[in-house]
C-alpha cells in the first residue's frame, strides 16, 4: 500500500481561516438571498407584463446608446457608407 503525506495547518491556522472566510460565506449568503427575491420579483413583473396587468407606456425608459434603435439618418448611413 501507498502511504500519502497529508499537510496538517494546525489549530492556529485553522482558525485564523475560518475568521477571513466567515464574512464572504455570509456576503454569498446575502447574495443568494438577493438573487433568489430579484428572481422571484422578475417572474412577478413578467407575468403582469405578459397578462397586460402592467403598463410600461408611461414609463420614461432611458436606453444606452448601444440599445437605443438609429435614427432615420443614421440608418441611411448604416446602410450605405460612404466611399
Amino acid at each position: 500500500a501507498r502511504g500519502f503525506q497529508v499537510f496538517n495547518p494546525g489549530s492556529a491556522l485553522i482558525k485564523r481561516f475560518g475568521e477571513n472566510i466567515l464574512p464572504i460565506q455570509k456576503k454569498i449568503q446575502l447574495l443568494e438571498a438577493s438573487i433568489a427575491a430579484l428572481a422571484k420579483n422578475r417572474a412577478l413583473l413578467l407575468t403582469r407584463l405578459i397578462s397586460g396587468k402592467l403598463s410600461v407606456e408611461d414609463l420614461n425608459i432611458h436606453f444606452p446608446p448601444s440599445m437605443q434603435e438609429p435614427t432615420t439618418t443614421e440608418q441611411l448611413e448604416l446602410d450605405f457608407p460612404h466611399a
